[in-house]
């Protein structure tokens, strides 16, 4: 991942100021996003050890998410998107730089990780059902990305449907 411009950081804290006063927390845990995607999607668990470990490793990388972790084991475990059913379309509509990989979705329950691997779209998604917590909220970089999820998805916007 590379780092972000002073463009990009400018950008994150303008959007900050404008939506943070109309945001409250309304995060869901990650078993009601797992749930959500069952519901929607053909989901497979992998559980190969070395792919969950490299979950829980990048967990770990991640100071925000390791920090919410605090001294608990990490439990990761690690998901993929059949291409079949409402996700086919997912796998149609992709960007192309995906093409031939498939969709996964990474997940620590008590940090409350997940991350979506191989589709745009369904990151969007996942950010915006997930929402955030009062952490996220003091976070000018999460606020910023589930502002933009909400933009993509064409959903109402915090503060603007009082307008």
């Amino acid at each position: 991942m590379q780092k972000p411009s002073m463009e990009e950081i400018a950008e994150w804290k303008v959007i900050y100021e404008k939506y943070r006063p109309y945001l409250s927390a309304n995060r869901r845990t990650v078993s009601e996003a797992l749930e959500y995607l069952v519901d929607r999607y053909p989901v497979r668990e992998v559980t190969d050890p070395k792919l969950r470990t490299l979950i829980g490793a990048v967990l770990m990388q991640n100071k925000y998410y390791a920090q919410k972790l605090g001294e608990a084991e990490p439990r990761p475990r690690l998901f993929v998107l059949e291409n079949d059913g409402g996700a086919a379309r997912l796998y149609r509509d992709r960007a192309q730089e995906y093409e031939g990989s498939p969709i996964f979705i990474g997940t620590e329950e008590t940090s409350g990780y997940l991350s979506v691997e191989g589709c745009d779209q369904l990151a969007d998604e996942m950010t915006a059902f997930l929402g955030l917590d009062e952490q996220d909220l003091d976070n000018f970089f999460l606020v910023a990305s589930y502002i933009r999820s909400l933009r993509r998805l064409d959903l109402p916007l915090p503060g603007e449907e009082l307008r």
